[in-house]
């Protein structure tokens, strides 16, 4: 296994470059959220907001924005201790509502929140800086590539389109594992086998350990960018598999630098 920074970067060559040539990469397996958009930072901004509306319903003694405070870590905290599988986002903080009060929510309540995320996926989050660049550099490069979400086909559907405007048009193709649904290595395959390459010629790239990393692994997949990955995350029989190449980036813009 080796790490982006083990890799000796050419003057006139990117890192994705490099790799695609050292490791006769074929193909693209790409995660989408937090590893292309900001999806994250999109939920924990709308959650944030919402949590300083219903501060002023409820009877408290603290401040709205400990309030708001003290529900992000609830929600971090539940995010966690589901692995991170995807909920659908009203369900998501009335969870953490009701463990904030130690009880079931009004009826009010839930309104007020279905009304606030009404057109929370209608909209897409926002790009992280450099994924549209390399998106054109993979079209460049003449390769197939095929996005794996973990969404509601429809939401996908919004995220993808902003690259594509930005694309000329390029059509992204893409594979959806139902939010309900575990996204492991089975959907992994089925994305790489729909651009009909060698998996283990297939570069995935991903931010996820478990839905990604581990997952891709699973699927048969020997190159993988890991977007603010840590190497010593991994299980000892992956680190010790000298067939599994991760490079380790803080961002996808990174693949892109000279």
């Amino acid at each position: 296994m080796q790490e982006e920074a083990t890799i000796e970067k050419e003057a006139s060559a990117p890192l994705l470059v490099q790799i695609i040539k050292e490791n006769d990469i074929q193909g693209f397996a790409l995660d989408l959220d937090n590893t292309f958009l900001k999806t994250s930072q999109y939920y924990t901004t709308a959650e944030y907001i919402l949590s300083l509306e219903i501060a002023e319903s409820l009877t408290s003694n603290i401040s709205n924005e400990t309030f708001a405070t003290e529900m992000s870590h609830i929600l971090t905290k539940q995010y966690y201790e589901k692995k991170g599988q995807p909920i659908l986002v009203t369900d998501r903080y009335i969870l953490a509502l009701e463990e904030y009060l130690g009880n079931k929510i009004s009826n009010e309540e839930i309104q007020q929140i279905n009304e606030y995320y009404a057109d929370f996926y209608m909209k897409s989050p926002e790009m992280i800086e450099g994924s549209v660049e390399l998106l054109k550099l993979m079209i460049d490069l003449k390769l197939p590539l095929i996005f794996n979400s973990n969404a509601q086909d429809e939401w996908t559907r919004i995220k993808l389109r902003g690259f594509e405007e930005l694309l000329d048009g390029f059509n992204l193709p893409y594979n959806v594992v139902d939010i309900n649904k575990e996204k492991g290595p089975e959907s992994w395959k089925y994305s790489v086998k729909r651009i009909n390459t060698p998996i283990e010629r297939t570069l995935m790239m991903g931010d996820s350990l478990v839905a990604d990393i581990l997952a891709g692994i699973a699927a048969g997949c020997r190159n993988i960018v890991w977007v603010n990955g840590d190497l010593n995350k991994l299980p000892l029989w992956v680190r010790e598999d000298t067939s599994i190449h991760i490079w380790c980036v803080d961002s996808v813009r990174e693949l892109i630098v000279i």
